[in-house]
């Protein structure tokens, strides 16, 4: 029976992952344009780039598919490198929603029985409508979703029999690091911070984990949701590799103010707050570091984006060239860099001409 319920869990986490790779592969596909015009626009200035990071990463529901765009828009010169790091520190806070709506939705309703008609519905609707584009992306999108919260459902229930056999509690003998260690290996591990804490979430659910204990591994996965983003950045401009330390370095901070002060926050939502549901305090904790981390980081972005600029220089690689050998995440973007590649060649051929006819 204890093998049935791992695998259950199991299949549970593997159907969620599903679910949220299909949501960011739709989400991305159909927002391409749009998001791009959108991130053009709203990253002139500091608290644009901030918002704007929240916004997107909150629709498209993952900071590692919008970190990566980023990166991309950085090296294909659409967004600059200081407002990249507003659009980062935006997207840590927008990552936020999906585990609201986890912990208000997710365990307060019987998902399962939700989940299975959705999923039926818009399976058949994908399936007659796949030459209509438009409305096969929206039965797709609900599709992803539906999937998403059967993986939730099957993990809530998995969890609650494994709970009788397995104890995370004596693990805090150990401190309260090493639940920091779960959460920073299992998010670079599976690289979606919103699947490890679905994950912590239903162990708090069956109360596997204390409210203390859940918080240290939000706190890891805070810095393992970067790992990816520093890998992709060691390809490519100066500027790219500038954002994604930035973005490693920054969530260092968070999780470090959120380490340290740890009781007095788990304090302050219990008893200045009054939320004594577990589940709502896990993702209010959440939330929190990442609105104080904002705050507390934005007096000194300057201070940091020059401190970068200094430590991460330049290769001596060709920077006059809008194009880079490292293949851009969304098509749009090389279409963007061959038309500045050609206006950037265009300019080159007439100054060459000038030069050539006046000596």
């Amino acid at each position: 029976m204890q093998n049935l319920e791992i695998w259950k869990f199991l299949a549970g986490l593997g159907f969620f992952l599903y679910g949220m790779g299909q949501l960011e592969t739709v989400l991305k596909n159909v927002s391409g344009r749009s998001l791009k015009l959108f991130l053009k626009r709203n990253t002139q200035s500091l608290f644009k780039s901030i918002f704007g990071g929240a916004l997107i990463t909150g629709i498209v529901q993952s900071s590692s598919v919008v970190s990566l765009i980023v990166l991309a828009f950085v090296e294909s010169g659409i967004i600059t490198f200081r407002n990249a790091l507003g659009v980062i520190l935006g997207t840590n806070l927008g990552t936020t929603l999906d585990s609201w709506i986890v912990a208000t939705i997710g365990f307060k309703l019987n998902i399962l029985s939700y989940s299975l008609p959705v999923i039926a519905v818009t399976a058949i609707g994908m399936f007659f409508f796949e030459n209509r584009k438009k409305l096969h992306n929206v039965f797709a999108i609900f599709f992803a979703l539906g999937i998403l919260f059967l993986g939730l459902g099957f993990m809530k229930e998995g969890a609650l029999e494994l709970v009788k056999e397995f104890d995370l509690a004596s693990y805090t003998n150990y401190g309260i690091l090493v639940f920091v260690l779960i959460g920073f290996v299992l998010t670079t591990i599976i690289q979606s911070s919103s699947a490890t804490i679905a994950i912590t979430l239903t162990a708090v659910y069956a109360d596997v984990l204390t409210f203390q204990s859940a918080a240290a591994i939000v706190i890891g996965a805070e810095v393992g949701t970067t790992i990816k983003i520093l890998l992709w950045g060691m390809r490519g401009s100066v500027d790219k590799k500038r954002v994604a330390w930035g973005n490693f370095m920054y969530n260092i901070f968070t999780a470090s103010i959120a380490l340290i002060f740890l009781h007095w926050i788990i304090y302050f939502i219990e008893n200045t707050i009054g939320i004594k549901d577990p589940l709502i305090g896990l993702v209010f904790f959440q939330t929190a570091i990442n609105i104080v981390s904002i705050i507390l980081f934005i007096p000194f972005l300057n201070i940091f984006s020059k401190w970068l600029e200094r430590k991460i220089i330049s290769n001596g690689t060709n920077s006059n060239s809008y194009i880079s050998k490292n293949l851009p995440i969304l098509p749009l973007l090389a279409v963007d860099a061959l038309r500045d590649e050609t206006e950037n060649l265009y300019r080159k051929t007439l100054l060459f001409n000038k030069n050539s006819l006046c000596s």
